[in-house]
């Protein structure tokens, strides 16, 4: 019965934990509207890329110093990270990254 409960336990853990990992994207920006709220990068390379529009009314915007920036320091051809508020509907946070390096 002990393993039982113990074995209910941890499974319960590593579910609330997958469930509470934040959902993050990197990619290039392809548009920004800010009066719109939106953001729209291009996710994946070659045949593989695609494009996403994410709700951006009340994100976040981190420089590659660490500033804080506001939507229109966004632009064009930026390389950026998203990462999700916990119901994965809006964007919590846009962070500037360097350029991956080009193989």
């Amino acid at each position: 019965m002990f393993r039982f409960a113990f074995a209910a336990v941890l499974l319960g853990c590593f579910a609330f934990s997958a469930l509470a990992a934040p959902l993050v994207y990197k990619g290039y920006i392809k548009d920004v509207r800010g009066t719109d709220g939106t953001l729209t990068l291009t996710l994946g390379e070659g045949r593989n890329a695609k494009d996403q529009t994410f709700l951006i009314p009340s994100a976040r915007i981190v420089g590659l110093s660490g500033n804080e920036g506001k939507v229109g320091d966004l632009r064009e051809g930026d390389w950026v990270e998203v990462l999700m508020t916990a119901d994965g509907k809006t964007v919590q946070e846009i962070r500037h990254l360097p350029p991956p390096k080009i193989k």
